[in-house]
């Protein structure tokens, strides 16, 4: 018994606002969703790269839960809340670690929540990330429902091909991104590497697949992907902005929305990021 995808809220930014705001919203929103209150939720994990002021201390996790309390602060304990890295594909390796808790039994309900803060300031040429911010609600599922087998293969010998980090320039705080012109084709291969790997642990066929959600980032991944294993079978999500921690929330929901991911048996979460580092998690729905 894994975790059973329930329920998924997003929230914008808005003016002169930032991630904690929309974060916070979109945890909100998600709950009202599925009628629950905050102390129900047994773990949290924020998986947003770049936060408000890339504040890394004290765990942007508990901020965006702490945020929306309108009770006593003895209210506040009974959610284990942390924050995990993982480049682009935080999303999916934070839906292992709650799918693992869920089936020990150790928690109930678990919560992923990404986004990125967009700088006014500074903003490096070519990458405006986007606004939004989602929160996923995952509960218990069965052994013939839910995510039912996850895998990672990290591919060190690329890991130059991406960089990131921050540096004062003319006084302000800046986002430096560094991208080879070889780095999206290698994630596509890396990729297809990974899935292969995956299919023949479960012993499945590649056809077998009926639905692919996948990473939004880099820039022409998730079309790219389209083309290898069919453009109607791989989510593709346009925004204004880049969707990078949040990518993958953001092509759930889309399908969530029309519809297609209930009506798909077998759904392959695709992440990659920088590393580079492969995240997959199979998901398993009841068609009846």
């Amino acid at each position: 018994m894994g975790a059973r995808i329930e329920h998924m809220g997003f929230a914008n930014q808005g003016r002169n606002r930032d991630y904690l705001h929309a974060g916070s919203k979109a945890i909100k929103r998600c709950l009202d969703l599925a009628g629950m209150e905050q102390e129900q939720v047994g773990m949290l994990i924020n998986t947003g790269v770049y936060p408000d002021k890339y504040i890394q201390e004290p765990a942007y996790a508990a901020l965006l839960y702490g945020k929306q309390k309108k009770r006593p602060p003895h209210n506040l304990y009974g959610t284990f809340s942390f924050d995990l890295h993982d480049g682009g594909g935080g999303a999916v390796m934070a839906m292992r670690v709650i799918s693992g808790f869920i089936e020990s039994g150790k928690i109930e309900k678990g919560m992923v929540v990404a986004g990125d803060a967009e700088r006014l300031h500074g903003k490096p040429e070519g990458f405006a990330l986007s606004s939004r911010a989602g929160a996923l609600l995952l509960g218990a599922g069965s052994a013939e429902e839910g995510l039912i087998h996850f895998d990672h293969q990290s591919y060190t010998q690329y890991a130059g091909l991406y960089t990131s980090y921050t540096n004062h320039i003319n006084g302000s705080l800046k986002l430096i991104v560094e991208e080879h012109n070889k780095y999206v084709e290698t994630c596509l291969n890396c990729v297809q590497e990974s899935v292969q790997k995956l299919l023949k642990e479960v012993d499945m066929k590649e056809e077998e697949i009926d639905l692919i959600i996948p990473s939004q980032s880099p820039v022409d991944f998730a079309s790219r992907l389209g083309h290898i294993y069919g453009g109607n079978k791989v989510v593709v999500v346009n925004d204004k902005g880049d969707l990078y921690s949040v990518g993958i929330l953001a092509a759930l929901d889309k399908v969530l929305q029309n519809q297609q991911f209930i009506h798909a048996r077998n759904s392959l979460f695709i992440s990659v990021g920088p590393g580079i580092a492969v995240d997959l998690a199979l998901n398993r729905n009841r068609i009846s």
